[in-house]
């Protein structure tokens, strides 16, 4: 398989990514990498353990607990998409792949658009909204034929 002709399928959702390749549209696919990123399967009060800081009222001498801007739960998502999109960066600076077809749980697809940089960006040829990470090589590859590659 030449790199050039190498279309790479990345699936992912809060908990982890998994990254397949092949050659030719309706090839089977070879999954190259599964990481597990299990603080996203954990229940937000997990994650963030710690209790919020206190502010005193700007008009008055109440306290209150101070809310955070982000849940733990979208941190989380920030740091998986910012760890995505470096291992796309650096696989397409050294030439791995030639398109990028992503297929992500449509939170962590708003945080992947955010954050892959702009040469990563250009090799996408399809985005879908979809939590398929539970597929392995052959049922993403039945699906793939089904839905996008004989419609």
């Amino acid at each position: 398989m030449t790199n050039e002709d190498r279309e790479w399928i990345l699936t992912a959702n809060g908990s982890g990514y998994r990254l397949f390749a092949h050659d030719k549209k309706l090839a089977p696919l070879q999954e190259l990498r599964k990481v597990d990123w299990p603080t996203g399967r954990m229940a937000g009060r997990d994650i963030d353990a710690d209790r919020p800081g206190r502010s005193f009222d700007s008009g008055g001498q109440g306290r209150h607990a101070m809310e955070p801007r982000t849940t733990a739960h979208d941190e989380e998502e920030n740091r998986l998409a910012r760890d995505i999109a470096q291992m796309l960066a650096e696989a397409a600076q050294r030439g791995d792949y030639r398109k990028l077809v992503i297929i992500s749980a449509p939170r962590l697809l708003g945080h992947l658009r955010d954050v892959l940089p702009a040469a990563v960006k250009q090799s996408v040829s399809l985005e879908i909204d979809k939590d398929l990470t539970g597929y392995d090589a052959g049922e993403l590859t039945d699906w793939l034929r089904r839905e996008v590659w004989e419609k």
